[in-house]
């Protein structure tokens, strides 16, 4: 079994009842109401602190969103435009691509035409060229027969 150790010190475990040294003074516990109106100034002074920063906080909040409202703005206005621009260029195109078509269309017609006028040309050519060596064959022969009559 064990035992307790022996008392070597002799205090007392009662605080309230051992002796105060004469030295040591005893202070007044400080009212309620100091702590409270301490609490209720710090309280004050950390609600205003806390109230400014939002304050600069929002206004900065505030500066830089109006800062990409308008640069937003300028970016919108001069998307926009670029956009009337090329779709006036884009119509313009297509009026020329039109043109040019009806140019083109036009001008095969037109280079059929002068085929069919070469051939009829080309045959009418072949046709007298034809007609006129039958002719000289004709005259060849009408000679040749003078001759040997």
């Amino acid at each position: 079994m064990l035992r307790s150790p022996d008392k070597l010190y002799s205090s007392n475990p009662d605080i309230n009842k051992s002796g105060e040294p004469s030295s040591m003074t005893t202070r007044k516990r400080k009212h309620d109401s100091d702590f409270s109106e301490a609490l209720k100034t710090f309280t004050s002074e950390i609600r205003c602190t806390l109230h400014s920063w939002k304050k600069e906080i929002q206004d900065e909040v505030s500066g830089i969103k109006n800062n990409l409202d308008l640069v937003l703005k300028t970016d919108l206005e001069k998307l926009n435009a670029s956009f009337a621009e090329i779709k006036l260029e884009i119509s313009s195109v297509r009026q020329e691509y039109h043109e040019i078509k009806k140019s083109v269309q036009s001008l095969n017609l037109k280079n059929n035409e002068v085929m069919k006028q070469i051939i009829v040309l080309e045959t009418s050519v072949q046709f007298n060229s034809d007609q006129c060596d039958n002719v000289q064959k004709k005259t060849e022969l009408i000679a040749v027969n003078k001759k040997s009559n």
